[in-house]
């Protein structure tokens, strides 16, 4: 018995990643959906392990890890998580894959980046660039667990929520599809 506070479910339906705490350090375990869903280690170390994001081709993980004294962006080979590459240098968060997988976009303090890898023959970081600078500490909403932005198919647009305020208002429109068009 442990906290489990997120899952991510592998592109072919098979597995997922489970964000659990069982000793005090957020770890990773894999549930495989085809055998009852027994649970394994997938990754357990001396660190937290967290915001697992499958490659869409599903061979690889990008998540942050806090083994190096701060969260820093990371991928993984799956389902043996033998392979590893670190992603970020100065800090990084909120992991997610672009949808042809030659992209793993992540957040590092006031700007989003996009690290340029390739996959084959072997995992290798070609470099990173910076696809927005200067956002205020609120722009991307502040989730451990999972990016809080998408990023459009394309790569051309960024979708997050940017607080203003605090103030927060319920609004209903039962209607919404008249509105709309």
């Amino acid at each position: 018995p442990y906290a489990m506070v997120d899952a991510t479910l592998a592109p072919n339906g098979k597995s997922l990643l489970l964000t659990v705490n069982p000793r005090n350090f957020w770890q990773l375990a894999r549930a495989n959906l085809d055998s009852a869903g027994a649970v394994h280690t997938y990754l357990a170390a001396a660190a937290n392990v967290h915001a697992p994001q499958f490659s869409p081709d599903g061979k690889w993980v990008a998540l942050v890890s806090d083994e190096s004294g701060r969260d820093e962006v990371y991928i993984r080979s799956f389902p043996d998580p033998s392979s590893k590459m670190q992603v970020s240098v100065s800090g990084g968060e909120q992991p997610t894959w672009s949808r042809d997988g030659r992209r793993v976009y992540y957040v590092s303090q006031t700007a989003l980046l996009a690290a340029r890898i390739t996959t084959t023959p072997a995992l290798t970081l070609q470099g990173r660039d910076t696809v927005v600078t200067n956002l205020p500490t609120s722009a991307f909403a502040d989730t451990y667990f999972f990016p809080g932005y998408q990023v459009s198919a394309d790569g051309s647009r960024i979708l997050t929520i940017v607080p203003d305020r605090n103030d927060y208002q319920l609004v209903i429109s039962p209607n919404w599809i008249t509105e709309l068009r």
